[in-house]
C-alpha cells in the first residue's frame, strides 16, 4: 500500500460518514484551516498514522470513500482498504473549571495527544474585507479573548487527571502592532510556564521586529510556525489582500532567524495545496527549507460559510507530486521534521508529511 498516495487522497476527498458520526454542529466560524474535519487513526503495519478528513462539505460527497464503524475498516467503493478507527472526543472535554469554564470552550483535541486553542476570534486582516479568502474566523458577534490563566489552568487541570499531552498547540488572528500578536502569546507562554512544562507550538504572524521571536523562545515556547500558505505573489494579493502586505521576503527571513533561535528542526511554514499553480507551491516549498525551516505542506478545503466554499480542492495527482518536492527538498536541506519536538510537524494528521519522506 501507497501511504503516500492514500493520505493524499484522504486529504482532498475526504471521507462520507453518516450522520450520527458527523461532529455536531459545524463550528466554521471558531477555527480557519482543516476547522471541522474528523480525525482518524489508520492502522498499517502496527502503526498508527492519523489524519484530519472532511466530512461535511459538499465534494465530500463525491469521495470514494466511506467509513464503516461497526467493521472499524475505510472502504473505497464499498470495498475494504484498511482498519480506520474514528478519534473520539475525549470526556474531559465535558470538564469544568472552578469558575464554570467548560473545557470545550478552551481547548480541542487534536488527532489523539495534542490540546490546542485559539488565543482570539479576531484578526485584523479581515478588517475592511481584507481577510484570507479560505478562513473561517469570523468576530461578527464580538471579540473573544481567552485569559491566559485560564489556559494555563487548564492545562493544569488536565495534568491533575494525570493526562499527558504531546503538546499545547497554540493559534489566534493576527493582531494590529509590531509585535502582530506576539504580546498576546506571551502572556499565555508565561502563565503556562507557571505550572506546566507541556511543549508548546505557537503559529504565528512573523513579528515585524524579530526580538519578538527571541522573547518567544526565552518565555518557554518550544516550537514555531510562521505560515507562509502561499507563495506566488499574484495569488496571495488576491486571495489573501491583508496578509499579502507581509512580504514573502519577510516571511523567509523571519523563518531563518527563528531558526537560528530555536534550532532546526524547531521551525516550520505551513504552504496551502491548491490555492495557486501546484509549481508555485513547489517554489515556496524550496525556499521555506533553504531557510533551514520545514515546509509543511496542507490541502486546501473549501470551508462553510467562506468565500471559496465553491471552490474544490486540489486533484490528487497535483498533491502527490507537491509531497514528492517535499521529500527532496528537506533531504537536499538537510532538515529533518522528525527532529521537531512538538507542533502541526509532530501530529502531521493534516499533512502527509512523515509519509513524504519515508
Amino acid at each position: 500500500m501507497n501511504l503516500l498516495k492514500l493520505k493524499a487522497e484522504l486529504l482532498c476527498k475526504g471521507i462520507r460518514l453518516s450522520d450520527d458520526m458527523k461532529p455536531s454542529g459545524y463550528r466554521a466560524s471558531k477555527r480557519a484551516s482543516l476547522s471541522e474535519g474528523r480525525c482518524f487513526n489508520l492502522f498499517y503495519n502496527g502503526r498508527k498514522i492519523p489524519v484530519n478528513a472532511a466530512v461535511h462539505e459538499d465534494f465530500v460527497k463525491n469521495s470514494p470513500f466511506e467509513y464503516d464503524h461497526e467493521q472499524k475498516q475505510l472502504l473505497r467503493d464499498g470495498n475494504p482498504v484498511i482498519e480506520a478507527h474514528i478519534i473520539e472526543d475525549p470526556e474531559w472535554l465535558l470538564d469544568e473549571l472552578p469558575d464554570g469554564t467548560k473545557m470545550s470552550d478552551l481547548f480541542q483535541l487534536h488527532a489523539s495527544n495534542a490540546i490546542a486553542t485559539s488565543l482570539v476570534n479576531y484578526c485584523h486582516f479581515k478588517d475592511g474585507g481584507n481577510g484570507c479568502k479560505y478562513c473561517a474566523l469570523d468576530s461578527a458577534e464580538g471579540v473573544v479573548r481567552k485569559e491566559p490563566a485560564q489556559i494555563a489552568a487548564a492545562v493544569k487541570h488536565l495534568e491533575d487527571k494525570g493526562l499527558n499531552f504531546m503538546e499545547l498547540n497554540l493559534n489566534a488572528g493576527t493582531l494590529p502592532g509590531l509585535d502582530r500578536s506576539a504580546n498576546l502569546y506571551l502572556e499565555v507562554i508565561r502563565e503556562v510556564r507557571r505550572v506546566s512544562s507541556i511543549p508548546i507550538a505557537a503559529q504565528i504572524c512573523p513579528p515585524q521586529e524579530f526580538k519578538y521571536i527571541d522573547m518567544l523562545k526565552d518565555a518557554g515556547l518550544t516550537t514555531i510556525s510562521f505560515n507562509l500558505e502561499i507563495f506566488d505573489e499574484e495569488s496571495r494579493q488576491k486571495i489573501c489582500p491583508g496578509k499579502s502586505k507581509v512580504t514573502v521576503s519577510h516571511y523567509l527571513g523571519a523563518l531563518k532567524y527563528a531558526t537560528g533561535v530555536f534550532g532546526r528542526g524547531q521551525v516550520s511554514s505551513w504552504l496551502i495545496a491548491g490555492l495557486e499553480p501546484k509549481e508555485r507551491t513547489i517554489a515556496g516549498v524550496r525556499a521555506v527549507a533553504e531557510t533551514g525551516a520545514i515546509p509543511f505542506v496542507t490541502v486546501f478545503r473549501p470551508l462553510i460559510g467562506t468565500e471559496l466554499a465553491g471552490m474544490l480542492p486540489p486533484a490528487v495527482d497535483d498533491v502527490i507530486e507537491i509531497f514528492e518536492a517535499v521529500g527532496q527538498a528537506v533531504s537536499e536541506n538537510r532538515v529533518n521534521p522528525q527532529e521537531s519536538r512538538c507542533g502541526c510537524v509532530n501530529c502531521n494528521c493534516c499533512s502527509a508529511l512523515f509519509e513524504s519522506i519515508e
